[in-house]
């Protein structure tokens, strides 16, 4: 067979597989299954579209660039505000925080990942015994922390005023009795108020409050007078009488 013949052979066998390549495409995309005219336009409008998309793509590149810059700018604003108010702030935080759970906590300012947030640690000490901070505890450390920034936000003359629903016997009377006093601190030495509902069910809470603050400092309002007792409330009001009086007491006490 001449060298013809062979060259002959090997490009059809070549046009063979570039036709079934072919066919494979047009099988997958019936659009370019047209003639040359049709196939042009088709590509010219992926052109279009590949041009817009690029467009938009480096708008928000730069769209990004810019933002980056004026986040960069806060966050230093952020840090040098928290840095002048940490002095202040941060002091009666860890005191008020302590009081009620016993512990030695702070706050860290920390921004990673262009995320900006405060991060509460317990001591190392606490953190390799077995001690857990419960949904309740960390409730009243929140607490703590508010008072912290009304303390911190309001003047003299213009108190600030927290208004709190307590949770229904949510701790125990150790954790209540800690309660009552950091609420009475943050009140006598601070000379801010405080508005709250409270289960009477959580008696310790109420007792430790009266026991710690100073006279003339508490007023309690009883809501049982604003709803209509149920039958098994009106045959053991007596104990609610029983608590309020209890709580009288301690009040006069200051009085005397």
């Amino acid at each position: 067979m001449s060298g013809k013949e062979l060259l002959l052979r090997k490009t059809d066998v070549e046009l063979k597989k570039f036709q079934q390549e072919k066919n494979s495409i047009e099988r997958e995309y019936p659009e370019l299954k047209s003639n040359e005219n049709d196939l042009g336009v088709y590509l010219s409008k992926l052109q279009e579209q590949y041009q817009a998309f690029d467009k938009k793509s480096r708008e928000s590149y730069e769209k990004r660039d810019k933002l980056k810059v004026t986040f960069s700018l806060l966050e230093k604003n952020i840090k040098k505000a928290y840095s002048e108010a940490e002095a202040v702030f941060v002091p009666v935080f860890k005191e008020l925080a302590k009081s009620f759970i016993g512990y030695d906590l702070d706050i860290n300012f920390v921004s990673k990942n262009r995320r900006i947030s405060l991060i509460l640690n317990l001591d190392e000490s606490a953190r390799t015994e077995s001690h857990k901070l419960s949904e309740s505890q960390r409730f009243f450390l929140d607490i703590a922390l508010r008072m912290s920034l009304a303390n911190y936000l309001s003047k003299p003359g213009n108190e600030a005023t927290l208004f709190i629903d307590t949770p229904e016997g949510s701790l125990d009377i150790a954790y209540e009795n800690r309660v009552g006093k950091m609420f009475a601190y943050f009140i006598d030495t601070y000379y801010q108020n405080i508005l709250m509902t409270v289960n009477i069910n959580s008696s310790q809470l109420l007792i430790s409050l009266a026991k710690n603050i100073k006279y003339g400092k508490i007023v309690m309002r009883r809501m049982l007078d604003w709803i209509d007792l149920s039958i098994v409330q009106k045959e053991e009001e007596k104990l609610f009488k029983k608590f309020f009086n209890n709580i009288d007491s301690i009040l006069r006490k200051k009085n005397a």
